[in-house]
C-alpha cells in the first residue's frame, strides 16, 4: 500500500479527533526505548498539528533519571522529552501538573504540556500516585475526551477516567496513531 493511500484511509479517523483533549501517559519502559520514544514523540506532535490538544504524563520511576532511592522532585520532567517533542513541531513545555488552568492556557496556545506522574498525583491527593491513576485524575480535571496509557506490556485494565480510557502497547511503531486510526475513539463532545 502506498503512503498516500494509507494516509487517505487514516485521515478521516484522525481528523474526527480535531478539537478533542487527550491525556496520554507513557511509562518508563516506553520512554527508555529510543525507537519507541521517537515514535511516541512524532505521534503526539502529529496529533497536535491536526488539532488534538494533548497533555503528556510521563513516568519518572524507571530509567536513569534518578539515583536509586532518590525522591522524585514534584513536577520534574524526563530530560530530553520536552526537547524531542518540540523538535517535531509544536512547542512542548515541561511543568507541574498541579494547575489545570495553566494546562488549559498552554493547550489553547497550541503547546504540548509535559508533566510527571507525580505532578499529576496532586489530583489524586498524593505525591506518589501510580502513573495510570495520576493520568486518570488529570484527565478528569481537564475534562479530557480520552486517556491513553502507553506501556511496555500493553495489558491490564485502564483506570476509570474520561469517556474513553485505553491501554496500548507503546513498543509498537507509531502505537498512538495506530490506536486512533482504528476509529474507536470518540471525537470532542461525542457520546461514549
Amino acid at each position: 500500500m502506498t503512503k498516500a493511500l494509507i494516509l487517505a484511509e487514516a485521515l478521516p479517523s484522525l481528523l474526527r479527533l480535531s478539537g478533542s483533549t487527550m491525556v496520554v501517559a507513557a511509562d518508563g519502559g516506553v520512554l527508555d526505548d529510543d525507537r519507541a520514544l521517537r515514535s511516541f514523540a512524532q505521534d503526539v506532535a502529529f496529533l497536535r498539528r491536526i488539532g488534538v490538544r494533548s497533555v503528556v504524563v510521563q513516568d519518572l520511576t524507571r530509567g536513569a533519571d534518578l539515583p536509586h532511592g532518590a525522591d522524585l522532585p514534584h513536577g520534574a520532567t524526563r530530560h530530553g522529552l520536552v526537547e524531542l517533542l518540540s523538535s517535531y513541531g509544536p512547542p512542548a513545555v515541561g511543568l507541574t501538573g498541579a494547575d489545570a488552568g495553566l494546562l488549559r492556557i498552554l493547550l489553547d496556545d497550541g503547546r504540548i504540556p509535559v508533566v510527571s506522574g507525580s505532578a499529576g498525583g496532586a489530583y489524586a491527593g498524593t505525591d506518589h500516585a501510580s502513573l495510570p491513576r495520576a493520568a486518570a485524575m488529570l484527565a478528569a480535571a481537564l475534562r479530557a475526551d480520552s486517556l491513553v496509557l502507553l506501556t511496555d506490556t500493553g495489558g491490564g485494565e485502564p483506570p476509570p477516567g474520561p469517556r474513553t480510557a485505553t491501554i496500548v502497547d507503546g513498543r509498537a511503531p507509531h502505537a498512538l496513531l495506530t490506536h486512533f486510526c482504528a476509529g474507536d475513539e470518540p471525537g470532542p463532545g461525542s457520546a461514549p
